[in-house]
């Protein structure tokens, strides 16, 4: 079996549509929204193909299909655009510059940059990370507009931080 280049548009479309939703794929979705020009049993057959090659899971078995850890690896490796804009890496750079850092609190202030600019959650994890994965994180919430973070790793290093919010949130969010 092998990455034709229909099957790449069609894996490229379920990520995308999978890290907007959160929801499984299924080749109704991909017809609809991405307007594949295939039949849904070609793209069915596809998204067996790709589940074979281990690049696919299938939550339930009437479901949807979502990217396995190796199918995440390979579109960030091979389908995802590196680009950094021009201003942001600027930015970036300014702010690391304006004070003095160790390597450490470098990698720290970058996290939170990156944090910062995209209002997304960002983690590192340490030097030896390429031979662990993050197996599990674990929020504790401490007040309405604060929390603990665990990350535990397949090796079981764990490293926990604490979050500010600028909104009340409740337990349920």
């Amino acid at each position: 079996m092998m990455l034709t280049p229909r099957r790449i548009e069609i894996f490229k479309a379920i990520v995308d549509e999978f890290v907007q939703t959160a929801e499984p794929v299924g080749s109704k979705t991909l017809m609809e929204k991405y307007q594949l020009p295939y039949s849904s049993a070609t793209i069915r057959n596809d998204m067996m193909v790709l589940e074979e090659m281990g690049l696919l899971e299938k939550t339930h078995t009437s479901s949807g299909r979502v990217p396995s850890t190796k199918g995440y690896k390979f579109y960030c490796e091979h389908l995802m655009e590196h680009r950094v804009d021009n201003q942001l890496e600027v930015a970036v750079r300014q702010q690391l510059a304006s004070k003095p850092l160790n390597l450490d609190d470098a990698i720290r202030e970058s996290c939170n940059i990156l944090s910062q600019m995209t209002n997304l959650t960002s983690g590192v994890l340490g030097p030896d990370a390429s031979r662990q994965r993050l197996e599990h994180v674990k929020l504790f919430p401490i007040s309405n507009r604060s929390a603990v973070a665990v990350f535990i790793t397949d090796l079981g290093h764990t490293e926990n931080r604490t979050f500010q919010f600028d909104d009340d949130l409740s337990v349920e969010d």
